[in-house]
């Protein structure tokens, strides 16, 4: 008789090396298909995370409209609220509504809380990434947009996965910034994270004029969960002549290498001292 995989005489002494071989690829499919399958699950641990964490902070994107996204189910135009884009289509997106009940062959969506887009192209197209960015850390850091993920194949499929990073900025005091000469100033800065996933690794820098006293940009070591609000303390002792001064501060993610949020501006005045600082401000 003949051996079924390598049609080589059979005896019970015989060593099938073909039989090994398809075994040793049947072992690696299945454990590749296994690999996928955890993959999955953990993605959609996941969303059930950020969806849990949504759900606590819902009032804030209730009336949030995402300007230029249609809904594929019911055809709602802006989509208002919580908005979920399919994983694995170009363009495929539902509304809060319809994503409970609209049926879809694709389980996987991003959940988006506001729209925005990400100042970075992708490294295929050449073109922006849009309000998806897929970064491969084994590819020093190359960036992809989400039509290129789903439309063209890359070697390595464990990706981060960057959706809109969204802050509000406040500031306390809102006005009355006088300071006299040798005196602290201090500016706090109310931050709010509005994306779907923590924020963390955060640089205040300033981007144009001129402040009344030193000041170098420092790595916060806070995270910033989903619907959380942290305070940046701007401080210095007054060290420039008295005038007006006028500059503009923006928050950078060190870890994705991206501004956030608008332009900060700042206007402080500086007195010759304390009393004429006093004097100043409440006549204002």
């Amino acid at each position: 008789m003949e051996c079924e995989y390598c049609q080589e005489p059979s005896s019970p002494s015989h060593q099938c090396l073909s039989l090994v071989l398809k075994t040793l690829q049947e072992i690696e499919e299945e454990q590749e298909r296994q690999t996928m399958r955890l993959e999955k699950l953990q993605s959609q641990a996941k969303n059930l995370l950020n969806y849990s964490s949504l759900s606590k902070n819902l009032h804030m994107f209730r009336g949030v409209q995402h300007v230029g996204a249609g809904c594929s189910g019911c055809g709602e135009t802006p989509i208002i609220g919580i908005r979920f884009k399919c994983k694995q289509c170009v363009n495929f997106e539902l509304c809060c509504k319809c994503r409970d009940t609209f049926l879809h062959p694709h389980p996987d969506f991003f959940i988006l809380s506001v729209s925005g887009v990400h100042e970075v192209d992708c490294d295929v197209c050449r073109e922006n990434v849009g309000e998806i960015r897929y970064i491969c850390r084994e590819c020093s850091n190359m960036n992809f947009c989400h039509k290129c993920i789903v439309t063209v194949s890359h070697p390595h499929l464990v990706l981060e996965t960057v959706l809109p990073l969204v802050v509000s900025v406040d500031i306390f005091p809102k006005k009355n910034l006088i300071y006299a000469v040798n005196e602290e100033a201090v500016v706090h800065i109310l931050v709010c994270n509005m994306s779907v996933q923590p924020i963390s690794n955060l640089t205040l820098k300033q981007t144009s004029g001129e402040i009344p006293f030193n000041y170098s940009p420092t790595l916060f070591d806070f995270t910033l969960n989903v619907g959380c609000k942290k305070t940046i303390l701007l401080k210095g002792i007054v060290s420039k002549a008295p005038g007006d001064y006028v500059s503009t501060f923006r928050l950078f993610s060190e870890t994705y290498q991206e501004w956030l949020g608008i332009d900060v501006v700042l206007n402080i005045r500086v007195a010759i001292d304390y009393l004429e600082a006093l004097k100043q401000s409440l006549s204002l």
